[in-house]
């Protein structure tokens, strides 16, 4: 993370991408495989079923997991009380969460791997003024971003065969 460089989000923005959470602890719950969002300075998280780290990351056919857990897009201010990391970018789920949804407490810094279209992230539930990690988690680029992707009934997007199957490659 430490190394990463600030991701332009021009260049991932309007698409979907794979993400595998590295914790041990979320492999055993299920929730390691994710889809996250992006579109103009907003984002989304889709789940993706129980699975080897090779299957599939969405249904081959029918419809796609609903959105949920939305957040912001933008880079670290240095003065804000989320600043972990200077040179990443703030994925701020409590600045669109509903009242009660736990999901508000996320914080993920993000940055770019040189060189890749690799997207390295930390995770961190946010109580009171700490920060409390969660998990560390990589991005690849999926797909481009379905037409409404932030609208409630986004996940009822009808699909044909996929192409790419797997998770994330290993940089190389």
């Amino acid at each position: 993370m430490h190394r990463g460089e600030l991701p332009d989000p021009a260049r991932f923005g309007g698409r979907e991408h794979r993400g595998l959470n590295t914790a041990p602890w979320m492999r055993v719950a299920g929730v390691d495989r994710f889809v996250k969002g992006f579109h103009e300075g907003r984002g989304y998280n889709r789940r993706v079923p129980r699975g080897r780290r090779t299957d599939p990351w969405l249904p081959v056919q029918g419809e796609d997991p609903p959105s949920f857990a939305p957040f912001t897009v933008d880079p670290v201010d240095p003065e804000a009380r989320h600043n972990r990391y200077l040179h990443a970018l703030l994925l701020d789920y409590g600045a669109l969460a509903q009242s009660l949804d736990p999901a508000g407490r996320i914080r993920d810094y993000l940055v770019g791997v040189r060189g890749t279209d690799l997207l390295l992230g930390h995770a961190f539930v946010a109580i009171g003024r700490r920060e409390l990690h969660a998990t560390f988690f990589v991005l690849e680029p999926f797909r481009p971003y379905p037409l409404d992707p932030l609208s409630p009934d986004a996940g009822a997007r009808r699909t044909g065969p996929r192409r790419r199957t797997g998770g994330p490659r290993a940089p190389g």
